[in-house]
C-alpha cells in the first residue's frame, strides 16, 4: 500500500511540512474508490483467501489447535504448505464447522462452563462426529447456532438485506 502511495495511485496528504514517512501519510477515505462488497460484483479477478492457516481454521472451527488439527484429519481435509506455516481450503473448513461444534463454542453460546458440559454430553449419548460435536445435535438441544459460523459474504448480504427493509 506504501508502494502505492508512493506512486500516487493512492492519493494521500502529509501534515505540514514532515517527510513523507509512512506514519506521517494519511488518506482521505472518501477520496478511495468503494470496493465493491458482494462476490457477484467483485467477479473472479478480485483478490480472494481460498486457504487459511491451521490457526485460522482453529479460529473458524472454534476449537483449540489439537482438536482442528483431528478433525481435519478425520475429513481427509488436505493440509497444504501456507505462508511459513500449513494451511486448508477456507470452503472445506467452513463446510467442517456447519456439521461439527466443539464444546468450548457450545459453552460460550450457552453461558455454561465447558467442563462440565463436555461430561454432560458425553452422559447424555450426545453425537460425536471429527473430534467434536454433531451441530445438529447441539442446535437441537440450544447449545450452539445451527447454521456455524457466518462468512463474510452471509454478513455483508445479512448487512444489505437489514438495510433495505428499513
Amino acid at each position: 500500500m506504501l508502494t502505492w502511495m508512493l506512486g500516487r495511485r493512492i492519493p494521500y496528504y502529509v501534515d505540514g511540512a514532515q517527510a513523507a514517512t509512512a506514519r506521517s501519510m494519511h488518506v482521505d477515505p472518501a477520496r478511495l474508490p468503494a470496493l465493491p462488497l458482494s462476490r457477484r460484483e467483485r467477479g473472479e479477478s478480485f483478490l480472494s483467501f481460498t486457504h487459511v492457516s491451521m490457526r485460522d481454521a482453529g479460529e473458524i472451527l472454534g476449537a483449540g489447535f489439537e482438536e482442528t488439527a483431528a478433525a481435519i484429519a478425520s475429513r481427509a481435509i488436505e493440509i497444504t504448505r501456507h505462508g511459513k506455516g500449513n494451511g486448508v481450503s477456507r470452503e472445506a473448513v467452513n463446510a467442517l464447522a456447519s456439521t461439527i461444534a466443539f464444546t468450548g463454542e457450545a459453552a460460550v453460546f450457552a453461558n455454561r462452563n465447558a467442563v462440565s458440559l463436555y461430561y454432560e454430553l458425553k452422559r447424555g449419548g450426545v453425537a460425536r462426529l471429527h473430534g467434536g460435536w454433531s451441530r445438529r445435535a447441539l442446535a437441537d438441544l440450544g447449545l450452539v447456532s445451527p447454521v456455524g459460523h457466518p462468512t463474510a459474504d452471509q454478513l455483508r448480504e445479512r448487512s444489505g438485506e437489514l438495510a433495505s427493509s428499513d
